[in-house]
């Protein structure tokens, strides 16, 4: 097999094995086959001395010693180009993620990971709380998801946690937080709680596996559909009450834009008193929409204008939309929820800002540097809904700067509030209001 780090350097590794790295003389850490991604994380760690001796490694046993060649990694990322130290200064708070969920008898066993940002990187302490519980024991390693998507971070601020709590599970959902202490206690708002269903039975009536990948993505089953969907629920309940809208108790009018096969909307249904209305381009899913949940659901087309009633909602969400979508298309969409929201009403809607750019763009340093310079990207086309929309080349991976987004937002909307890394794989959430 070969390691590519980034399709910049390359080492023949044979067998499932482990294997040292040295910098000069220094050993910089031992790296299996199967994580491959810790050995980036400890050249960044490391990168002065890699800079200055280069990197060796060392094969099981010592049997055999290879030179590995750095230049060009060194030539897109090193200490003179500044771009490591810009990415890793450009990752947002809150991103952390519960990755397995182990119920027993007397105690709950949980896995998370965790990227800390720079401003966290230096000796922040943090509990980890299920239903108000701290957890009893702690284990720590390298987080394997996340060190993937942030290799560019310093390994200590990209971790693991298999994480026990001393109690029974309670019924239906239990819901999962972190406490940051001390001085760095002002991060508690950015990292938002997590809720994980407890009883099997609830995944039942949900979407087939393929309209849940659709708009979850390949990788999604029934369990993080419910799950992801009642986490992204509870977080825009929040903000919304937040913002003076309080959906829980009162029939207020609300737009899902983007509704797909109702993964937020069916706890709108079961959770509130909310109107919901449902807005998507997949026919597909806004049948299923129609026939399982309680609303109104309908089929837009790619571009507005809608059939819906101006000033219509007091609360329009939309979560993973705009980073689908071409500047144009986004524009086009930003004036049409415009004009659909009250003008007591707020919008929540999610979008890819800088850091979530420098984690999808991170092997692509010229690319990224036009997103820091105020392009949006928008080359990439996602074929997720390929036989479903009109054309195969409308969905898309849209990412650009919190900079250039706020400026786009400000164009339809007075902007309220900017909330980090909130929902659909750490999207912000900007909080808009109708001019």
């Amino acid at each position: 097999m070969r390691l590519s780090a980034k399709d910049y350097f390359s080492i023949p590794l044979a067998g499932n094995d482990f294997y040292d790295f040295y910098a000069g003389s220094r050993w910089i850490g031992r790296m299996h086959s199967s994580a491959p991604f810790s050995l980036l994380h400890a050249v960044v760690t490391n990168l002065d001395d890699v800079e200055r001796f280069g990197l060796t490694c060392v094969f099981a046993g010592g049997a055999k010693v290879l030179r590995v060649d750095v230049q060009e990694f060194l030539e897109r990322f090193g200490s003179k180009t500044g771009l490591l130290q810009r990415m890793y200064a450009g990752v947002a708070p809150g991103i952390w993620q519960l990755h397995a969920f182990r119920p027993q008898r007397e105690q709950i066993g949980a896995d998370f990971g965790i990227v800390l940002p720079a401003s966290l990187a230096s000796g922040a302490s943090f509990r980890i709380f299920c239903n108000e519980t701290p957890e009893s024991d702690r284990i720590v390693s390298l987080d394997r998801s996340f060190s993937s998507s942030h290799w560019f971070a310093p390994s200590g601020s990209v971790m693991a946690f298999r994480s026990i709590f001393p109690m029974p599970v309670s019924k239906n959902w239990v819901r999962f937080s972190i406490e940051f202490e001390g001085e760095f206690s002002g991060a508690n708002r950015h990292f938002r709680d997590h809720w994980n269903l407890t009883d099997l039975d609830m995944i039942v009536g949900l979407p087939d596996l393929r309209r849940i990948q659709r708009v979850a993505s390949k990788n999604a089953n029934a369990m993080s559909f419910l799950n992801g969907g009642k986490t992204a629920f509870e977080r825009l309940v929040r903000i919304a009450l937040d913002h003076g809208i309080d959906i829980r108790d009162a029939e207020v009018p609300v737009l899902d834009w983007g509704v797909g096969c109702g993964r937020i909307a069916m706890h709108f249904n079961s959770d509130t008193k909310a109107r919901l209305t449902g807005i998507d381009i997949d026919v597909d899913n806004v049948e299923w929409c129609r026939n399982n949940l309680q609303g109104d659901y309908r089929v837009v087309p790619p571009a507005p204008p809608t059939d819906l009633e101006p000033s219509l909602f007091r609360l329009i969400y939309a979560c993973s939309v705009l980073s689908h979508l071409s500047e144009k298309d986004a524009n086009l969409w930003l004036a049409e929820i415009a004009r659909l929201l009250a003008p007591d009403g707020v919008a929540l809607l999610s979008y890819n800002g800088t850091s979530n750019a420098i984690s999808y763009l991170s092997r692509r340093p010229g690319e990224l540097d036009a997103v820091f310079s105020g392009d949006l990207f928008d080359k990439d086309v996602n074929l997720e809904l390929k036989g479903f929309i009109p054309s195969d080349s409308y969905y898309r991976q849209g990412f650009s700067s919190d900079a250039w987004w706020l400026e786009t937002f400000k164009r339809h909307f007075n902007v309220v509030a900017i909330e980090l890394s909130v929902v659909s794989g750490f999207q912000h959430i900007a909080v808009l209001r109708k001019k």
